[in-house]
Parts: C-alpha cells; sequence; structure tokens
C-alpha cells in the first residue's frame, strides 16, 4: 500500500492526517510538492540548486529582494517573517570557536560576558538565535549578517530534523551551531547528518544575502559607473 499523509510538525507531532491509502504497484510513484529529503529528513540540494533554494527562501519570506538590488534585511526576515527572537551582546563560547546557534527546543545555554570574566545559562525559548557578539570586533557586520542568515536558513529547513530526532528516537538535537572553521569530509568519506546541514547553511546564506539574479543587475550597474570595460586600471575598479 501506499499511504499519504499530512503532518503539523513544531518541537512535537501536534497532528497527523492520512490523506489517502491505495495499492501500491511497480509503476507507483509518490507525488508531493516538497523537496527531497534523506531518511533522517535532512533536505537533499545539489550545488547546481543552491541558487534556486535561495530564490525560493526569499520567494516565500522578502520577495521585494528579487524585484531590485538591495541590502536584505535578515534581521527583519528573522524576527518579523519567522518569529525568532534574535540574542546579541554576549559570547556563546570562551575561545570564539562558534559564530552563531539556533536553539530548536527551550532550554538552557551558556553564555559568557564580552571579556569573559563570568559565565551564566540563560533560559531561551524555542527558536532563539544567539550571536557571538565578538564577531563586530574580529570581523564586521557583514559577517553579523552572514551568520544570522546562516541560523535562519537552519530553522527553515532543518528544524524538522530536530523534531523528528526527538518524537521519533527521543534523542535531544538542542541547537545547530555555525562554527568558526568547519572541515567536511573528502569525496571517499561518509557525510554526518550535520555535515549535510552545516554545507546546506554555509552555501545558502550568503545567497540569500546577494541573490544572484539581482547580483548580476548591480555588478552591471557598477561596471558601467565606473567605466570597467574603458580603463585600464581594471584591478583598482573591482576594489
Amino acid at each position: 500500500m501506499i499511504a499519504s499523509c499530512e503532518a503539523i510538525v513544531t518541537d512535537k507531532l501536534d497532528s497527523l492526517k492520512v490523506s489517502s491509502v491505495k495499492p501500491w504497484s511497480r509503476d507507483s510513484k509518490p507525488s508531493g510538492n516538497g523537496i527531497a529529503a534523506s531518511k533522517s529528513i535532512v533536505p537533499i540540494i545539489a550545488r547546481k540548486d543552491l541558487d534556486k533554494e535561495a530564490t525560493a527562501f526569499l520567494e516565500k519570506y522578502y520577495p521585494e529582494a528579487l524585484a531590485e538590488p538591495m541590502r536584505v534585511p535578515i534581521e527583519y526576515i528573522a524576527k518579523e517573517k519567522l518569529h525568532l527572537n534574535v540574542v546579541q551582546g554576549y559570547r556563546i563560547t570562551d575561545d570564539f570557536s562558534i559564530f552563531g546557534q539556533i536553539c530548536f527546543s527551550p532550554g538552557k545555554v551558556k553564555i559568557y560576558n564580552l571579556f569573559k570574566t563570568s559565565e551564566k545559562e540563560e533560559e531561551v525559548p524555542r527558536g532563539t538565535i544567539l550571536i557571538d557578539a565578538y564577531i563586530y570586533w574580529q570581523h564586521n557586520s557583514g559577517c553579523v549578517n552572514n551568520t544570522i542568515a546562516h541560523e535562519v536558513y537552519h530553522w527553515h529547513r532543518h528544524r524538522l530534523y530536530a523534531a523528528i530526532k526527538s518524537i521519533l528516537r527521543n534523542e535531544r538535537f538542542i541547537a545547530c551551531r555555525c562554527p568558526a572553521d568547519m572541515v567536511y569530509p573528502n569525496e571517499s568519506e561518509e557525510w554526518t547528518d550535520e555535515q549535510r546541514m552545516e554545507w546546506q547553511a554555509n552555501n545558502l546564506a550568503p545567497r540569500i544575502l546577494m541573490p544572484i539574479e539581482t547580483f548580476k543587475i548591480k555588478v552591471d550597474q557598477l561596471y558601467q559607473q565606473y567605466s570597467y570595460e574603458d580603463t585600464p586600471l581594471k584591478l583598482e575598479v573591482l576594489t
């Protein structure tokens, strides 16, 4: 048999409805309008589809960014469109090994003050993004925006993974953390679910902030503004 179901999942299974049950045959193909996923409910996204995925995200949450070049207000999208709680001003680790994290479940997280002279456990609700305050000093506001986009994408595509682990396997998967340095397996090695999700968030964050079609428009505008084709100082113009 083939059973088609509809479910509402938050951090628990809120509802489940069987929409149809049909006889199975070798020619039967499951239908759906979502994206493919692994058996662990990690989305399957090919490198060639990354820009398409970023466009789909913006079509859903901020289509204005696809009409003309603009600064994508990612913190506004996080707070107003996805109703996430963005917390800044604290250190997440004592060695700056984590840029940010998204909390899939309510609970306590350890945070440090700016100078790492004290630490405490803070109770945070589900859907809280923590951004390490040190990013502002070590990097820039662009890196902060990229980290927020990274965590927002985790919430957009990966919160179901956390819920499934809790519902089906009784495993706690509290947060996705954005490491300062991420190492991926080579072609002969097996990827973990967490590595796949980090790869997706790392690649989608800048594409959400700079959607491909409007990025091309902005590049053409800058080429014309600085007479790029007619100048011998091409490297300086690009800078």
